[in-house]
């Protein structure tokens, strides 16, 4: 009769109730146990005595049924309730219930036997005996209290089910879903009533129910686990706070946070329909509980953290990702303990962009995804929640270090944009007073920052990697890379009130200090154009950053429209920046390139305001500044836009016949067609040359209408674009020049785009012939920079452009010479590009072509020789290579000759002068010689 398969003979023989079936009234209940009873008593020759005992041992526990006194009214249910539970557990002990093994797989028809048996006991055992507080009608489905509970029959039934609830075969279809519910009903009243002193338990009993609840959660089902706890939570409102501590348990448990998110939006909706419940309801009440839980926050918080990342890369989760986001506010308010758990966080996510794990050189510290979620996840932490998001304070100190990765970011990406938006959400969530201190900090106290970006990090396609120290990218001025934040994300309000701070700084001693001591190295010893931007962005820093800045968000469309709202306010501010350059006494004072820039900047922008204004009448103020700054030695252009506001100003501008000829000049260039185009272009280069101060005055108009005629692949036009620029170059102070060597150096910009530039500085300069001497710096810095470039065909173009440069400048590029004969080596030892190859040979046989007495410049020809020697020589270079080679030695060799085979004669010589005298030939320049 012990044997475990013989119980399972009695379950055939008993009765048991099926759940689909009606139910069970409480005679058909009576009259089934009865049946039952008697069908055990048959099979069980022992008394309930020794069966107690029997599962008493089985189960591990202490002989329960010893220590009470069983009432006679519910003996008969007792009996059947121990003499079941004991055939269960007999039956639990069969090899099929535990083994993985196919052979021993149970029959489902007494799998389906003993799901019902345990439902039964469930229904017998733990619903009757829940406490009074935690019955439900509509939960547990009884109508009246009825007798109250049997704390000691309890202890023992909740051993038992817990036993039954660790089968997995018992849970095929969610068998086990309502016993699992009245198995958690029970072991909370058993802790209730140890709490409220109801009944007595020792540490240990006590302990071992705390098990069982870990037993589900970790080995039966968490999310069912949950949502029990709230389910039994919400019933009743005295042991709504009791039971509230172990949800707050749960919690902290691993996946704790994800598991309550999505039991409790399903435990809502399972209240009622969908339609009835907002979501956003259903967020803040879960946002409220869980910050509720201040005294496990450290323990959430990560999770949280953690579950954001999982919403990010999952595009289904956006109402939990807004519960998540909005908890974490509601936990950062909470107390000052939660906000510095929530920073530490923050911290851990930024640091490596401030001090890297590793150092080691090519180490990949973050590969695109990551550095993606990276980004993500602060800007959603910070930006993006419909409801309440982390206040952006919190990223005042990252400010300068968002700045930089901004910077190095990859152009047209979702994180430019995100970084664009957290750093216009900051700085946005400022009171004016302190905006005004972040931006000065910000140009003039750029050391103050507390973290910046590790100046071994590189971010390349949105890949963050450690390069050594030789490789560090020397970054354009970081303040400044605010205007190009606006580019990205438009902000109106934001972009003025930062223009008209940065005027503002212009007016402050601040714009003119300069405490490092390399300000008095002599500039004429600065060769390239890097070197240049070193010693500008050294020692001029606070003018350099604040003065390109304005330049770039003059630009923006927003800021244009903010002005035109606000010319008053803008107006008072040039006024007072005029009225300053204006006196004799100023520090800046007379024609220094600073004032210039200055000056010709407010001037553009007066120009444009009085030109819109509806009174500018109300501006005669300005009359006796314009008069002051006349009088002071500025460029023709500058002086003209100040004859022409002036007679804005008195109503004395009207369109006459030079606008009418300077707008119809414009229109012809906004055409389609290439001949109109040209005609336009003709028309601006007569209107420049007869000095016409309007067309003078909107010089900057005409530049960018030219540059936008390069691209114009008729080739008339093009060559008409290359007339006027010469004439622009000629007629405007603006350095004409410089910004199209910048747009040949833009490398944003497509490459046919900046190749078609660079033909167009050749020409130009070709058409200025000596007059473009001036410009020789930024020539041939320009081109040898396209010369490091990582195309081949730019450099290609660049070596070729140089040769012709040569040429134009009559070879007087003594200050450039070393430096040009390190890029020919390196482009001949490392380049693998053959036209590049070519073309830089090439340069160096036109230099020697160029010569006049190679005899004095013997020490300069000595590196040319060497190199055209070695390639002439070397097989591994390609045909064309070594017959330029060749060609240039060949040139060197014919000049080395005519100096040492020249012909003695002795001849007599008688000559008198004035009479018949020839004038004089003018000896031509040497090639290496200076001006």
């Amino acid at each position: 009769m012990e044997e475990p398969s013989t119980f399972l003979f009695i379950l055939k023989k008993i009765k048991l109730r099926n759940k689909k079936s009606a139910p069970e009234t409480k005679a058909e209940l009576v009259s089934r146990l009865e049946y039952n009873l008697r069908t055990l008593k048959e099979l069980f020759h022992d008394d309930l005595k020794t069966i107690s005992h029997k599962l008493a041992e089985a189960l591990n526990i202490k002989d329960i049924l010893f220590d009470i006194e069983v009432p006679p009214e519910e003996e008969q249910q007792i009996i059947y309730l121990v003499f079941m539970m004991y055939a269960l557990v007999n039956i639990t002990k069969l090899p099929h219930f535990s083994s993985d093994k196919p052979e021993d797989l149970i029959s489902a028809e007494n799998v389906n036997l003993c799901i019902l048996a345990v439902q039964d006991l469930s229904n017998l055992a733990l619903t009757p005996n829940i406490h009074k507080l935690l019955r439900s009608k509509r939960i547990f489905g009884h109508t009246e209290l009825g007798a109250p509970p049997n704390f000691v029959l309890l202890r023992c039934f909740v051993v038992f089910f817990i036993e039954m609830l660790q089968i997995t075969y018992f849970h095929i279809a969610n068998s086990m879903e309502i016993v699992l519910l009245h198995f958690m009903a029970a072991t909370y009243t058993l802790l209730f009533a140890y709490h409220e002193k109801e009944i007595m338990m020792e540490d240990d009993e006590v302990k071992r129910i705390l098990k069982m609840l870990n037993i589900v959660w970790y080995n039966i089902s968490r999310e069912k686990c949950m949502k029990n706890t709230i389910i039994i939570m919400g019933i009743n409102q005295k042991t709504q706070m009791f039971i509230r501590k172990y949800l707050r348990y749960m919690v902290t448990l691993d996946n704790g946070y994800v598991t309550f998110v999505h039991t409790f939006e399903a435990a809502i909706q399972a209240e009622g329909s969908a339609g009835n419940v907002d979501p956003k309801h259903v967020i803040q009440l879960m946002a409220k509980i869980i910050a509720s839980f201040t005294s496990v926050a450290k323990k959430i918080i990560p999770q949280i953290m953690s579950y954001v990342k999982l919403c990010l890369t999952t595009s289904s989760f956006d109402q939990n990702l807004n519960t998540a986001l909005l908890t974490l506010r509601r936990l950062y308010d909470e107390n000052i303990h939660n906000k510095s758990y929530i920073l530490n966080e923050i911290d851990a996510i930024l640091h490596k962009f401030i001090e890297p794990e590793d150092l080691l050189t090519g180490f990949i510290l973050m590969e695109n995804s990551e550095f993606s979620l990276t980004i993500s996840l602060i800007y959603h932490l910070f930006c993006f929640s419909s409801v309440e998001c982390l206040p952006s304070s919190a990223l005042g100190d990252y400010l300068y270090m968002f700045l930089q990765v901004f910077q190095q970011a990859a152009e047209k990406t979702t994180e430019k944009k995100q970084l664009a938006n957290i750093i216009t959400r900051y700085l946005n969530n400022q009171t004016n007073e302190e905006l005004i201190n972040i931006i000065e900090k910000l140009f003039t106290k750029t050391d103050r920052w507390q973290y910046k970006l590790h100046e071994r990090i590189s971010i390349v396609n949105n890949t963050v990697l450690i390069v050594s120290t030789d490789d560090v990218n020397i970054l354009s001025y970081i303040p400044a890379v605010i205007a190009e934040v606006f580019k990205v994300e438009t902000h109106y309000t934001l972009t003025y009130d930062i223009f008209m701070i940065l005027l503002k700084l212009v007016l402050s001693d601040t714009f003119y200090k300069t405490d490092n001591a390399e300000s008095t190295k002599d500039i004429s010893l600065i060769e390239t154009e890097d070197e240049l931007m070193n010693y500008i962005a050294s020692n001029y820093p606070v003018p350099f950053g604040i003065l390109h800045t304005l330049s770039a968000l003059i630009e923006l469309d927003s800021l244009k429209t903010q002005l035109k709202a606000n010319d008053e306010r803008m107006l008072q501010v040039m006024t007072n920046i005029l009225q300053k350059y204006s006196k004799d006494d100023h520090p800046n004072s007379g024609n220094s390139l600073t004032q210039t820039q200055i000056v010709f900047g407010v001037i553009s922008l007066l120009h444009e305001i009085l030109k819109s204004s509806s009174k500018p009448q109300n501006c005669t103020h300005l009359l006796s500044v314009f008069e002051k700054l006349e009088s002071q030695s500025l460029p023709i252009d500058l002086k003209q836009r100040l004859i022409e506001m002036k007679k804005i100003i008195k109503c004395d501008y009207k369109i006459d016949h030079v606008h009418e000829e300077f707008e119809r000049a414009r229109n012809l260039i906004e055409q389609s067609q290439p001949y109109l185009q040209a005609e336009g272009m003709k028309k601006f280069d007569n209107l420049l040359k007869a000095n016409n101060y309007y067309t003078i005055a909107n010089g900057h108009i005409i530049i960018v209408l030219a540059i936008n005629m390069l691209k114009n692949k008729d080739s008339y036009a093009f060559l008409k674009a290359i007339n006027l620029f010469k004439t622009l170059v000629e007629k405007l102070s603006i350095n004409v020049i410089e910004i199209l060597c910048d747009l040949y150096l833009e490398e944003k910009d497509d490459i046919d785009q900046r190749l078609v530039v660079g033909e167009a500085i050749v020409k130009i300069c070709a058409n200025l012939g000596p007059l473009c001497y001036k410009h020789k710096a930024v020539l041939i810095n320009t081109f040898f920079q396209g010369a490091r470039s990582r195309h081949d065909e730019f450099r290609m173009s660049a070596y070729a452009n140089l040769s012709q440069l040569c040429r134009i400048l009559s070879y007087q590029i003594d200050h450039f010479f070393y430096e040009l004969i390190i890029l020919v080596q390196d482009e001949l030892n490392t380049g693998k590009y053959v036209p590049a190859q070519r073309a830089a040979v090439l340069v160096l046989s036109d230099i020697l072509e160029g010569m006049e007495d190679v005899f004095q410049f013997a020490e300069k020809l000595s590196p040319m020789f060497k190199i055209l020697k070695r390639v002439s020589n070397d097989s591994n270079y390609d045909k064309e290579v070594r017959n330029h080679a060749n060609n240039g030695l060949k040139t060197l060799a014919k000049k080395c000759e005519q100096i040492f085979n020249v012909e003695q004669t002795l001849e007599k010589k008688i000559q008198i002068l004035s009479l018949g005298e020839k004038k004089a030939t003018k000896r031509n320049k040497h090639i290496l010689e200076l001006n």
